[in-house]
């Protein structure tokens, strides 16, 4: 059976998971918003282009979308270790 340190352990290790994918996917969201725009000055009248600006955009949001999943898992990790160890 597990200590209560060996959890707060594993929390933190998770935790510490969490936030570095949490920047990292953030610099990348950062990254495809910047190349969705240069591609969005190329492909004027394009359909297909306008077609991948969109399908871009929508990745990228879905980036910053996990971003806040990551962040709310940090949060709920660090009440949770908290209250554990009380």
């Amino acid at each position: 059976m597990a200590s209560i340190q060996d959890v707060v352990n594993a929390a933190y290790r998770i935790e510490t998971d969490a936030t570095d994918l949490a920047d990292r996917m953030l610099r990348s969201a950062e990254d495809l918003r910047i190349k969705n725009d240069e591609l969005l000055r190329t492909i004027r009248g394009s359909r297909s282009g306008q077609d991948a600006v969109r399908q871009v955009s929508e990745a990228t949001q879905v980036l910053r979308n996990s971003v806040a999943q990551l962040r709310t898992l940090k949060s709920d990790i660090q009440r949770f270790t908290t209250d554990l160890t009380k």
